[in-house]
C-alpha cells in the first residue's frame, strides 16, 4: 500500500508539472534515460478534462494536458472535446511526454529521477 501511495503521488507529480502547460520547451535535452512512454490522446468533455487536470492540483489548466504514468510508461494527453486540439497543442505535450520540460522548468527531470529512486 505504502509503494503504491509513494507511486501515485510521483505519477501525479509528474502530471503536475505537465498539465495545463502552454509555454516554450526549455532548450534542455530530456533526460538521457528518459523511459519510451506510450502516448494515448484522449478527447474528453470539457469537465472531465478539467477534473482530470485539477485532481494532480492544476486549477486552470490550458487547452490540454499531458499525464505521466512512469509505472504503466504511459503518457496521457487529454483534451478538451468541445474545441479541435491544435498541432502545435499537441506537438508541446508530446514533447513532454518525450521528457522535455517548459523553459525555466525541471519539473519532469526531477520526478524521473525521484520515481527511479523507488524502483
Amino acid at each position: 500500500m505504502m509503494r503504491y501511495a509513494l507511486t501515485l503521488a510521483l505519477s501525479l507529480m509528474a502530471a503536475l508539472a505537465l498539465a495545463g502547460c502552454a509555454g516554450m520547451l526549455s532548450s534542455a535535452p530530456p533526460p538521457e534515460d528518459w523511459p519510451k512512454l506510450q502516448i494515448v490522446v484522449i478527447s474528453a468533455p470539457a469537465d472531465e478534462m478539467l477534473a482530470a487536470c485539477a485532481r494532480v492540483g492544476v486549477s486552470s489548466p490550458g487547452p490540454a494536458c499531458a499525464l505521466i504514468n512512469f509505472d504503466r510508461k504511459r503518457c496521457s494527453i487529454i483534451f478538451r472535446d468541445d474545441r479541435p486540439m491544435a498541432q502545435e497543442v499537441y506537438d508541446h505535450e508530446e514533447q513532454h511526454c518525450l521528457g522535455k520540460d517548459d523553459f525555466g522548468r525541471d519539473d519532469l527531470r526531477r520526478a524521473w529521477e525521484k520515481w527511479k529512486k523507488t524502483q
